[in-house]
């Protein structure tokens, strides 16, 4: 009798642990995939912002250090780097803000 008990409860135990496992449907990792795309697309962004402003920078230090301009011509030039910064930082901007990301609208992940 006491291994008859002890039979149903390891197998009510063994069954409770099954339907556990069972409760994690592929929503769960549906969700972690949107997640890690979407970390991918922020890193990405990121990137693209940094290598813009690298160069951006480089590009005004070598103007900065330009002896044949003078300091009028290289506050012009100096303005003209900055403003295609922020043309530049606008454009990845409106690239994530609409979706449009490697050229692809809207990408179903799932």
């Amino acid at each position: 009798m006491k291994k008859m008990i002890l039979v149903l409860v390891c197998s009510l135990g063994l069954a409770s642990l099954s339907f556990a496992q069972y409760g994690h449907d592929d929503n769960h990792y549906g969700d972690s995939r949107e997640r890690l795309v979407r970390s991918h697309e922020v890193a990405g962004r990121e990137y693209q912002v940094r290598i813009i402003n690298r160069d951006i920078d480089l590009k005004i230090l070598a103007v900065q250090h330009d002896w044949s301009l003078r300091r009028h011509q290289k506050k012009i030039a100096i303005r003209a780097l900055e403003n295609e910064r922020r043309r530049e930082l606008m454009r990845v901007r409106e690239q994530d803000r609409h979706g449009d990301r490697d050229g692809f609208r809207d990408r179903d992940y799932r």
